[in-house]
């Protein structure tokens, strides 16, 4: 590899480096819990668990260990079975 190309490799490289850091920020601004998640790899997961007094809704976060996916699965299956998501919009 010559000089040229070195350098090359190094812009394009800090220009991706940049563009990755910018999209991780700006996901953080709408998603403030999962960039962690998303950076280590770990399987996470948000799943509906009622209302709060103000009636709005809420969710607890599930997160595992890398190759959980069907824990948490099944966790989020007992959950929607202990207490079922209650449909607030219509279905039209």
């Amino acid at each position: 590899m010559d000089l040229r190309s070195t350098r090359l490799a190094r812009s394009l490289l800090i220009l991706v480096g940049a563009a990755w850091l910018a999209n991780v920020l700006a996901n953080t601004n709408y998603s403030p819990l999962t960039p962690p998640w998303n950076l280590t790899g770990w399987p996470a997961m948000s799943v509906p668990f009622g209302t709060l007094p103000s009636g709005a809704p809420c969710a607890v976060q599930l997160v595992g260990r890398p190759g959980s996916e069907a824990m948490l699965l099944e966790v989020a299956q007992q959950l929607e079975k202990l207490h079922p998501w209650q449909r607030t919009a219509p279905l039209d």
